[in-house]
């Protein structure tokens, strides 16, 4: 096998995160690196040189359809959300694979449209949840039977935005809104963060028989913060998230033999069972330097290159993101969210 030489679409710090965590994947079988950045995309040249410099990027674009042209074979999409759909598009009908942050799209058709586009054209396309990729996904999986009967689950993500004294200040009528309070960028608490709780309540669960949700809205639509329950036959999911507010509470998993606490949802660290005794037992505990992104750039990787072997989990990875999809759209249609 050989590297794949990826551009990436966006300069902020989930970029530069991406490119460094993605230099630690190795070809397998070989300390050679699996895959190459050749090319940064910026609407602002001096932007996107200085970016380049700071990261030995030898290309820089000034638009996504010089990126398309290029001879790069993939594409890394971290642009603002309501660009990720025609973004991704774009790239694919160019014969590009694509990983797209999240959210992949607004809709879960579009999302079902790029992915039927990618197995027309025989492309990759995923998009970039961390969380569902983490090999503790598997050992949370595995845990839940010693829990006996489950009928209760919480998953929280509430963490104060750094954008948020940006966004008081344009209350006062003093600043511009920022990208992550517009509604007309298909942004808020529950595309930004939520989905971080939304994704590993179906990966282990599902699809709900019902859902409800209320949220906390900003005068222009947007929801600042919000909860969510989502109803199956024997148990219920509850999901909490919030970008104005930090929170401190872990997410659990309740069952009648014991109970899995989780410290952080987004990168299922502190893993630890309690059994109805009190016993406690950790079961995972995140590795010293750990880059958690680093494997959903190798599964990138695995899907490209060597597809047959990856095929069930690619469409695995497929079907979840069209349901998270689907259910951030009712979430957001049930609190009457403006998109």
């Amino acid at each position: 096998m050989k590297p794949v030489r990826y551009g990436v679409i966006g300069t902020g710090w989930i970029v530069e995160r991406f490119i460094q965590s993605a230099a630690t994947v190795n070809i397998p079988g070989s300390a050679e690196p699996a895959l190459l950045c050749g090319g940064v995309c910026s609407r602002d040249r001096s932007r996107g040189e200085a970016f380049a410099g700071r990261n030995g990027i030898p290309q820089v674009f000034t638009s996504p359809e010089e990126l398309a042209g290029s001879d790069l074979e993939a594409v890394y999409i971290a642009s603002p959300n309501a660009l990720h759909y025609p973004q991704s598009r774009l790239c694919l009908s160019r014969g590009k694979h694509v990983l797209c942050e999240k959210p992949a799209a607004a809709s879960p058709d579009q999302v079902r449209e790029l992915l039927s586009l990618a197995r027309e054209r025989g492309l990759t396309y995923m998009e970039a949840m961390m969380t569902t990729r983490l090999p503790q996904m598997e050992l949370l999986r595995q845990a839940l039977p010693s829990l006996g009967r489950i009928s209760f689950a919480r998953f929280s993500f509430c963490q104060l935005s750094s954008k948020y004294p940006l966004l008081k200040q344009y209350d006062r009528g003093e600043g511009p809104l920022p990208n992550i309070f517009n509604p007309a960028l298909e942004t808020g608490a529950v595309m930004d963060i939520g989905i971080y709780c939304v994704y590993p309540a179906l990966a282990l669960f599902g699809l709900p028989e019902g859902l409800s949700a209320q949220a906390v809205r900003h005068e222009n639509g947007i929801d600042l913060c919000g909860t969510a329950v989502l109803s199956y036959p024997d148990k219920l999911v509850e999901l909490s998230y919030s970008k104005i507010a930090e929170g401190r509470a872990l997410s659990e998993v309740q069952g009648d033999q014991g109970t899995l606490l989780l410290r952080q949802i987004s990168q299922l660290v502190g893993l630890e069972r309690i059994d109805r005794q009190g016993n406690r037992e950790e079961l995972f505990r995140a590795p010293e330097g750990e880059l958690p992104m680093r494997h959903e750039a190798a599964r990138f990787y695995g899907c490209i290159r060597s597809p047959e072997n990856h095929r069930a989990l690619y469409e695995e990875d497929g079907r979840l993101a069209v349901d998270v999809s689907g259910i951030l759209q009712q979430i957001r249609s049930l609190c009457g969210m403006p998109f």
